[in-house]
């Protein structure tokens, strides 16, 4: 249960059965770990830190963040918060390294090599992979092709979030190649701007068929 799917449930958990019977698992397996790493340093991964050492106060718990902070990207003062209710509680926290799993289940920081505790359970909390892969088949055929991608797969917009090349796509949220966090706040913001564009085009004339 090293894997994301431990914080975020697995695409085949699909009914509320299986999504209960999951956590379970996950829930068995996280008070049978001697240890617990947390990657990630953001609004997930601290507070999957202070769940964990609250409900297990006797489990070792060290945080890893590739960032210099927690909670980068937001005022100082909640990431010096943040690191001082964690070690208060004992987390132990690493920052600037990022965590390789290894042969046998083992955990090092790089760059600096340092070994993390053994047998720990990782808790990966860090932003996966964008699912942008279905867009070339929703574009293909003789009408489009795929919407342009920047290097990490997200899909470039502009400032309108009008995705770049389309006139009539709008893209937002996770997917979108905009600068800062993913957080669902700012999406449903996003949506005020998606919306308020589709409303100007429609009163332009605009097409919006797919």
């Amino acid at each position: 249960y090293g894997d994301p799917s431990f914080v975020a449930p697995p695409s085949g958990e699909g009914t509320v059965a299986e999504r209960e019977a999951g956590a379970k698992k996950r829930a068995a397996a996280l008070a049978a770990a001697p240890a617990v790493v947390v990657v990630g340093g953001g609004p997930v991964g601290v507070e999957a830190a202070a769940e964990v050492v609250v409900a297990f106060p006797d489990k070792p718990v060290t945080l890893v963040t590739a960032g210099e902070t927690l909670l980068a990207g937001k005022p100082a003062s909640l990431g010096n918060a943040a690191a001082a209710f964690l070690k208060a509680k004992g987390v132990t926290i690493i920052t600037g390294q990022k965590v390789v799993a290894k042969g046998g289940g083992s955990l090092t920081c790089e760059p600096s090599g340092q070994a993390l505790p053994a047998g720990a359970l990782p808790l990966w909390c860090v932003p996966g992979a964008p699912n942008t892969a279905f867009l070339a088949a929703a574009a293909g055929g003789e009408r489009a092709t795929p919407p342009a991608l920047d290097p990490a797969g997200f899909v470039r917009v502009d400032s309108h979030l009008r995705v770049a090349g389309r006139a009539t796509w709008f893209a937002l949220g996770d997917a979108a190649a905009i600068p800062g966090v993913k957080l669902g706040y700012l999406t449903r913001g996003q949506a005020g701007v998606v919306v308020a564009n589709i409303r100007a085009l429609e009163a332009a004339g605009g097409c919006l068929a797919a």
